[in-house]
């Protein structure tokens, strides 16, 4: 078996999630031998895949060869130390796939620099990766077993006839890379948000902690400054010594790893540890008054209650060390270890009455009053005040003054409980030349939040296979009677949890990535930058949100306002490459660097892969510089999407002759959703027999008005008939499967889509009261959009006017504009080419809200001056027309074409008519967008090679709309959508050319009154 399957060992084994039998003698795996879900897999809840290794070569490409180039170019005359001080690093190291491929690639090169004649022997390069192996790697995880893989791994590569393994507990260490500290956090005091109350605090004692801590942060720094700098030297002379110490015989193999024991337990370590750990426990620990009860603890949290204060504080959760001999003398030729060890000593008898004892010491951790704790005097100890950790506990630690043994013992315990691990103390000799010179890895993709069918997998089936969550809930609450042990178990991780998530938003450690809906990848995207040296490199595989997401746009407004971003090279997992994960997911090499020195001026994108053949596709790769993200995204500064450089190209036109629908500064507004899951408990259903027959645009029970509920599938372009669920089964009813309004109730001016819910109307009003705020009604009809979409549809953007109605949260509704920008927006917004940006933007199977205000629109007054349009005023002689037409075919839109000016009846569907109206509208949007040939022959030279005149350019973005052109050519054998609104630019623009307006198509022309309905009888 070669080293890189251990990862995939690895990843089934976390897999396995053991189930016990007990009356019937069985023992199996949940979801293999029986038939529970495995879903609370170590797995899932530690978001660990095995990473294909064409993606690991990659990022070894883009980040760790880069890296060495340069390292060998700024030391021509040393090259082989420049290439041996190189460091390389994973925080999420799992079985060690990438550190192994960076080693490989450091001992080749090694190897080569070795080789005089430039003949690379077997012999160099194994004794290469050794070197490489115990010098330049440094791996972090906080799964125990993925760490000893991992050096099983490296053990097996660098494998060198005749030598001991090398030893590697000094570089691979568990813990969890995301709960520590640095000094500079330690020195700033706690912040006052350390005091926020999470699950199990008392709101009081935290407002009290808050008030002292806050006077108490003056004049700690310096202080924590000067100590800090004598025990920083002492343990980087110590690291530096441990790294230099021989290790190719048994003998000094044993030497090296007595010496890692005895820094691990020199009182210089121990005391800049706990005090790290102190600043880290203050987030976490209970924060109580005196007399409120303590949270239950587990059973289990890494430390026995009956080990001593300094037992636990030199715990080591890595896997033991073999111990030194008693009276033996471990020294350097700097005699940094020059101190007999001590013979063992006896394990300590339990203390009496811990708990007891603990209670009361807790409720001493925090006071002015001078008091005495085990005979020695304190300023911090006061048994009337509330527990917890302030910046005063720091200072008084710091002052030499011991902590209360208690609260050593339960900072210890929470150390081990949260994993806290702190690089500066792990890695001294690292963070002395600077951090690490390159970072990789792909850290887990998890949100930080409890998630109660992975935990009770493994130890409640029924309450993970609870149908939903209220039955889940009441099943949890049964526990606190049926099993209290597993019940406080349960309340002890949610508060480690809650605890996690308190200590990333509020420790200040993660500015960028530590707010919203917190998910581990960019907390880890975050803290590898922070690691980095300023001339290093971060490539790790990350979802694409990291670049795309409105919850991660600060940190990659930071990536790119520094100029520190490399490359994004995005994968959909169709192919798979991820055999576990979902095909829809969307994924992406990252690359970067640390933000203190500029990377490079302009970064390079692919969009879309499936393969890692398709990244060298050149018309798929292009680059943008920070100026040009900027335009594309000017509100978030998020990555835009393209799947080709031509659209790169393309859109960078459309944005700088367009104004985002956010900045249009005329109204538009989005009124707030109606929840379909939260506030369903207020609906009535369709399905209700006595509203099955006939379809109601309104009905009325007990008094109370209910009107429609429109969901985003219900409406398309100028359609708000597009579904019903008239005719539906109960199952798709059910399902949200709606039919396709038939022609025979399209052609009928009171024909109706019947939905899935009536909601009341006073509900509606209230949440809309901004549009009417005199009379407190719903409005009579709303301008929407789809929300739920993707742009591997028919078509991305969707917008509609509605009739009176409540909007689902499957889509958008505005509020605040006159009718002149409602026809505008739903004009433009249905247009192909407002469609092709939205494609070039959405990503997922959502258009979020920080997109759809980014989208470009037409300005309006160049609607209005486009003369060349029929009339004086674009808007009004051409829009308004043709858009009143397509939307006004149903009485129940009446309002909307009272307020376009239109007194008479609705129009009849006419499906041919409908077609001509939107081809003209799309042809007059491609010249709005693109300007005229004499503009078109200005604009840069990548453009005009890529598209030599305009219309080449709407012939590509026709063409990227599959679905429209399969469907054209299966009903009338040519591609007659594009053909057509061909025919109708070249119309207009010799219309432009000439100076003549251009004649419509239609017969009679658009908004015609012979083309209505006979008036109401």
């Amino acid at each position: 078996m070669g080293p890189e399957e251990l990862g995939s060992v690895y990843e089934s084994l976390l897999e396995l999630v053991p189930t016990l039998d007990l009356p019937g003698r069985v023992f199996g795996f949940a979801g293999i031998t029986d038939a529970a879900s495995s879903s609370g897999n170590a797995r899932k809840t530690t978001g660990s895949y095995y990473t294909p290794d064409s993606l690991v070569q990659e990022l070894i490409k883009s980040a760790l060869d880069p890296v060495i180039a340069q390292k060998l170019a700024d030391h021509p005359a040393n090259p082989i130390d420049a290439l041996l001080s190189i460091t390389v690093c994973d925080p999420s190291c799992g079985s060690g796939h990438f550190l192994l491929a960076a080693a490989r690639r450091l001992a080749e090169k090694l190897a080569e620099l070795h080789a005089p004649d430039g003949a690379v022997r077997p012999d160099d390069y194994r004794h290469a990766l050794r070197e490489v192996a115990s010098r330049c790697l440094y791996g972090v995880d906080i799964n125990p077993m993925a760490v000893e893989l991992c050096r099983v791994a490296l053990w097996l590569e660098t494998v060198d006839p005749g030598k001991p393994l090398g030893f590697l507990n000094h570089h691979i260490r568990s813990g969890n890379s995301l709960l520590g500290t640095t000094p500079d956090l330690i020195a700033a005091g706690l912040p006052d948000d350390t005091f926020t109350a999470i699950e199990g605090d008392d709101k009081p004692a935290c407002a009290e902690l808050k008030k002292r801590n806050k006077a108490e942060r003056a004049g700690f720094g310096p202080l924590f400054a000067k100590e800090e700098d004598s025990i920083r030297e002492k343990l980087r002379q110590a690291a530096t010594a441990i790294e230099a110490m021989d290790d190719s015989q048994p003998a000094a193999l044993q030497q090296k790893e007595a010496a890692f024991l005895t820094n691990e337990t020199a009182p210089e370590y121990r005391h800049a540890k706990l005090l790290a750990d102190l600043w880290c426990a203050a987030f976490v620990i209970q924060k109580r008054s005196r007399g409120v009860g303590i949270l239950p603890t587990p059973r289990s949290v890494g430390v026995s209650p009956t080990a001593t204060s300094s037992q636990s504080s030199i715990h080591n959760p890595q896997s033991p060390i073999p111990s030194p001999e008693a009276g033996q003398l471990l020294h350097t030729e700097e005699d940094l270890f020059g101190q007999p060890v001590p013979a063992a000593k006896p394990t300590a008898k339990p203390k009496s009455s811990l708990n007891a004892k603990r209670a009361i010491a807790n409720s001493t951790y925090i006071g002015k009053a001078a008091s005495r704790v085990d005979g020695v005097k304190t300023d911090n100890f006061n048994p009337t005040t509330p527990t917890g950790i302030t910046t005063g506990t720091l200072r008084d630690y710091v002052q030499g003054k011991p902590l209360p043994e208690d609260l050593e013992l339960e900072v210890t315990q929470l150390a081990h409980q949260y994993r806290f691990f702190h690089w500066h103390l792990a890695f001294p000799q690292v963070f002395d030349q600077g951090s690490f010179d390159c970072i990789l890895g792909n850290p887990p993709w998890e949100r930080v939040k409890l998630q109660q069918k992975e935990w009770f997998a493994e130890r409640r089936t029924e309450i993970a296979k609870a149908t939903n969550a209220s039955i889940r809930k009441k099943l949890i609450r049964e526990l606190l009677v049926t099993e209290p042990e597993l019940h406080a178990e349960y309340l002890s991780a949610l508060r480690v949890a809650e605890g996690e998530s308190h200590f990333l938003r509020r420790s200040v450690r993660f500015p960028f990535c530590g707010c919203g809906d917190i998910n581990l990848y960019a907390i880890f995207a975050e803290t590898n930058r922070q690691l980095l040296s300023d001339i290093g490199r971060a490539g790790c595989v990350l979802p694409t949100g990291i670049a795309t997401d409105d919850t991660t746009k600060a940190f990659f407004q930071n990536v790119i306002n520094t100029n520190s971003l490399i490359s994004i090279f995005d994968f959909e997992n169709r192919a798979p490459i991820f055999p576990a994960v979902d095909r829809t997911v969307k994924f992406c090499l990252f690359t970067c660097g640390s933000g203190r020195l500029p990377s490079v001026k302009r970064a390079e994108f692919v969009f879309f892969a499936h393969r890692v053949e398709d990244l060298y596709e050149m018309d798929r790769r292009f680059s943008l510089g920070a100026d040009e993200i900027a335009l594309l995204n000017p509100t978030t500064k998020t990555c835009p999407i393209f799947r080709s450089g031509r659209d790169a190209t393309l859109s960078a036109l459309l944005y700088q002759k367009t104004v985002p629908l956010g900045q249009t500064n005329l109204g538009f507004g989005f009124l707030p959703k109606i929840d379909m899951t939260d506030e369903v408990g207020s609906f009535k259903l369709a399905l209700d027999r006595y509203l099955w027959s006939p379809v109601c645009e309104t009905i009325d029970v007990s008094d109370l008005l209910y009107i429609r509920l429109y969901e985003s599938k219900l409406m398309w372009h100028y359609e708000h008939r597009f579904a019903t669920f008239v005719g539906s089964s109960e199952e798709d009813f059910e399902a949200g499967n709606p039919n396709r309004v038939e022609t025979d109730t399209l052609q009928k001016s009171d024909g109706l889509s019947l939905p899935r819910y009536y909601v009341p109307e006073p509900l509606v009003a209230d949440r809309y009261s901004g549009t009417n705020e005199r009379t407190k009604t719903a409005p009579k009809y709303l301008l929407a959009s789809r929300r739920l979409t993707k742009p591997a549809n028919e078509r991305t953007a969707v917008f509609a006017v509605l009739p009176q109605c409540g909007c689902g949260n499957s889509m958008f509704a505005f509020t605040g504009q006159s009718i002149e920008h409602i026809v505008w927006l739903v004009a433009n917004g249905n247009s192909f080419i407002f469609d092709y940006c939205t494609r070039n933007k959405v990503g997922g199977t959502n258009l979020l809200q920080f997109i759809l205000q980014q989208l470009p629109l037409v300005p309006l007054q160049e609607i209005r001056s486009a003369t060349y349009l029929r009339g004086e005023d674009g808007l009004r002689d051409w829009l308004l027309p043709r858009v009143l037409e397509l939307t006004y075919t149903a009485w129940d839109l009446e309002a909307f074409a009272a307020d376009c000016g239109w007194p008479g009846p609705p129009f009849r569907w006419d499906e041919e008519r409908r077609f001509l109206l939107r081809c003209e509208l799309d042809a007059a949007f491609f010249h709005l967008y693109l300007g005229s040939e004499d503009e078109w022959r200005q604009q840069p030279a990548a453009l005009t090679r890529a598209f030599p005149t305009p219309r080449h350019a709407v012939s590509y973005i026709m063409d990227t709309f599959p679905i429209v052109k399969r469907k054209d050519e299966s009903k009338h054998g040519t591609y007659r959508t594009k053909d057509t609104i061909l025919q109708i630019y070249d119309a207009l623009a010799h219309s432009i050319a000439t100076g003549t307006p251009y004649q419509t198509l239609l017969h009679p022309p658009p908004a015609d009154p012979t083309c209505c309905h006979p008036p109401k009888s």
